[in-house]
């Protein structure tokens, strides 16, 4: 089983430079580099396609500081990557069983439809914050205690409705912010603290 990730700036999970890291933070990138090895050469292996679109969108960083990482071969049965319906993680998640949670960009979808000439346009209120209020109940049953919600870095996840509904609600179930974005505005990784 050999799962990869790409890791687009080596501070959002891999926190460097490490001597401004907290203790916490050094925890997490322990915990990461213990599970993780980068993946040599990974922008070699991109998809033509890939590659267009980040030159078309200049996604966050220029090609040649894009990042992969890997599960470790040691770590692999250790590791349990699942799929499925965001509003039902009780469905394919047992309650208090995962250590972390990835939602990389899903708010944003969840949160959105496609408007005229294909642009995602917000959803109304009504709409958006019982939907996020479902993901974090179901992100509360089924992270473990002191697990993590990595969210993904799209503003959209972090603004207007669905991030003050988000934040608040995590909030209210006492998750604490662990990482924030390069602006300290954005918070891209949530601890539970129960």
């Amino acid at each position: 089983m050999k799962k990869s990730v790409a890791a687009f700036n080596d501070d959002y999970l891999a926190f460097v430079p490490q001597e401004t890291l907290n203790i916490k933070q050094l925890e997490y990138k322990k915990m990461f580099n213990d599970f993780f090895d980068e993946i040599p050469n990974y922008k070699e292996k991109l998809s033509l396609a890939e590659r267009f679109q980040r030159f078309l969108f200049k996604k966050m960083l220029p090609i040649s500081q894009v990042k992969g990482y890997q599960v470790k071969p040691e770590k692999a049965d250790t590791c349990r990557f699942v799929q499925g319906d965001i509003l039902k993680l009780d469905n394919i998640v047992d309650s208090n069983s995962a250590d972390v949670i990835l939602f990389r960009n899903a708010l944003y979808h969840l949160t959105t439809y496609e408007g005229p000439m294909g642009f995602k346009l917000p959803l109304p209120d009504d709409e958006i914050i019982p939907a996020v209020k479902k993901v974090v109940e179901q992100v509360d049953k089924a992270l473990s205690p002191e697990g993590l919600f990595v969210i993904g870095s799209h503003p959209s996840d972090h603004m207007l409705t669905a991030g003050e509904t988000l934040y608040s609600e995590l909030e209210k179930r006492g998750f604490t912010p662990a990482l924030k974005d390069s602006s300290y505005t954005s918070v891209l990784v949530w601890a539970k603290n129960k």
